[in-house]
């Protein structure tokens, strides 16, 4: 259990998801299982299966719960997590049981005939059987964890470290592929695509976005999308809000196209807050999860915000960034969504009169902000503060 003073305590979980055809074991850090669940289904993951140490506490949208196997509940304890050679021992066990067994086998039969050609039988028994053990041992040692190098992945970009980024999606990418998930996929295509452009080689991020528009995996919509959160990362916001549009007239009720049209134009288009109202109110939220609902209520703050409701604004913004925070183990991304809703938190603290507030926080994201180039909302929570200093 995890508990920091002001925020929600949160637990580990231990669960697998299918990935590869073979169950990837993980931990998730979340609030509730509940929570992880569904964080984990927006990450693309399936046929997920939950083994906590509190076996009592059901989720029901995963069916009944199995007890883990030994070596499942073995190789992931905590232990397990931090010992690279507590891990290699669990993964040589049935080797080292079998070769024992092999060994016998092979002294029991040169002790009873122990002629020129049985040695040499034995020891091509022995060649054939170590040859296998020893190749499967590298190749789990050297063999990246998908969904760690993933966590770190995610991490370097969040610290800028772009090159490092693309060459950990890079590692994975046959697992990736072999995945058959087009969410997962596609996404790793856009990541890779922005790490490619970032250290200069936008060749390779177009080839990889060009993906979208010859895989059939992948609607237009979908393709349209992905070329919109491209150009987002790289602050072409007009560009943006054209395939948006574009995307929305071809899937008009696609949940994923108006949060990123809703969140557009309420972070980059604030004159535009009545537009943004209207999709925003279209959206069906009674099918949506936890963590989008959460984000919804902080696109509604900054709409609000723009429509010079600063009170509301405020205990709204507030009250998202209190409860995603928790939740950024889980899912290193969503610090940058964090700290976009925390800016326009500044915003709203500084038209509430609340200058202190509104500079301590400022002064805990802009670093983050600053080195993520996000210029335009540095420059209009700037002004607002130095309206209120």
């Amino acid at each position: 259990m995890h508990e920091e003073r002001g925020q929600t305590p949160t637990r580990d979980y231990l669960v697998t998801t299918k990935l590869h055809d073979k169950p990837v074991p993980r931990w998730v850090t979340a609030v509730n299982a509940q929570t992880a669940l569904r964080s984990l289904k927006e990450q693309g993951c399936q046929d997920i299966v939950f083994y906590t140490d509190d076996l009592s506490e059901q989720v029901p949208t995963i069916g009944e719960r199995q007890r883990p196997s030994a070596k499942v509940w073995l190789y992931n304890s905590t232990l397990a997590q931090r010992s690279f050679i507590y891990r290699a021992t669990v993964k040589a066990i049935p080797h080292v049981v079998m070769l024992c067994i092999l060994a016998v086998l092979i002294g029991i039969n040169t002790f009873f005939n122990p002629t020129k050609s049985s040695l040499i039988i034995t020891g091509m028994l022995l060649i054939a059987f170590i040859a296998p053990t020893v190749s499967d041992i590298i190749k789990w040692l050297t063999s990246p964890n998908p969904a760690r190098v993933f966590d770190k992945a995610q991490r370097a970009m969040l610290d800028c470290e772009w090159q490092r980024a693309l060459e950990l999606f890079s590692s994975i990418d046959s697992v990736v592929a072999e995945s058959g998930n087009p969410s997962y996929i596609g996404t790793t295509a856009l990541w890779k695509a922005v790490a490619s452009a970032k250290t200069g080689d936008t060749a390779q991020a177009e080839q990889l976005l060009s993906m979208y528009d010859t895989d059939d995996r992948f609607p237009d919509w979908y393709a349209l999308l992905k070329r919109a959160e491209y150009c987002v990362f790289f602050h072409e916001f007009e560009a943006a809000k054209e395939l948006l549009t574009e995307s929305l007239a071809v899937a008009p009720n696609e949940p994923s196209v108006q949060l990123t049209y809703v969140e557009l134009l309420a972070t980059h288009f604030p004159h535009l807050h009545a537009e943004a109202r209207a999709t925003l109110s279209g959206f069906h939220r009674e099918s949506s999860t936890e963590l989008t609902s959460l984000f919804l209520d902080g696109l509604d703050g900054v709409v609000r915000l723009n429509e010079q409701q600063n009170q509301a604004a405020r205990d709204e913004l507030q009250g998202v960034v209190n409860n995603l925070t928790p939740l950024v183990r889980a899912s290193p991304l969503l610090m940058a969504t964090i700290c976009k809703f925390q800016a326009f938190l500044v915003i709203a603290q500084a038209r509430c009169v609340e200058a202190d507030a509104a500079q301590r926080l400022y002064s805990q994201i802009k670093q983050f902000l600053v080195a993520h180039e996000m210029n335009d909302l540095v420059d209009r929570v700037e002004q607002e503060l130095a309206l209120t200093s």
